[in-house]
């Protein structure tokens, strides 16, 4: 079990971002203490760049396909983003271990969590896999 601190935390961001990371490590709280991490360096709209390039990229360098029904998904990559600015706004802390820890302690850190804001047939549609869509049942948070 990963500890999240600031060793964790900074290997598995420059691992993925250097593609030196392991997939086995590439898990459901790594990608949102990565998250966190791109929010952390470049803010919400830069992080909404860059780190989809980034997710591409190690899935490539790894030899996973990136296709209609599997690798990176954007709607999901650009939701999890909005939620964490979010929590981050709303945490007030600019402590990147605090803030990972309490996203992987909040509802978020349950990978079905989208669910409760999009319909599967949605989410998991490959309009939703290559493009950013909104949600079908209810809003994101946004405070």
């Amino acid at each position: 079990m990963v500890k999240w601190d600031e060793k964790s935390i900074a290997h598995v961001y420059q691992g993925m971002r250097d593609h030196s990371l392991p997939y086995a490590e590439w898990s459901h709280q790594a990608h949102i203490s990565t998250g966190l991490a791109f929010l952390d360096e470049f803010g919400l709209e830069q992080a909404e760049i860059l780190m989809p390039k980034a997710i591409w990229t190690y899935n490539a360098s790894l030899g996973n396909e990136n296709s209609d029904t599997e690798g990176y998904h954007h709607t999901i990559t650009l939701l999890y983003l909005r939620v964490l600015d979010t929590l981050r706004n709303k945490c007030g802390s600019t402590d990147l271990q605090s803030l990972v820890r309490a996203a992987l302690q909040s509802e978020i850190a349950d990978k079905s969590w989208p669910l409760t804001h999009y319909s599967k047939e949605l989410l998991f549609s490959v309009k939703a896999r290559k493009n950013w869509v909104e949600p079908d049942l209810k809003p994101l948070p946004t405070s």
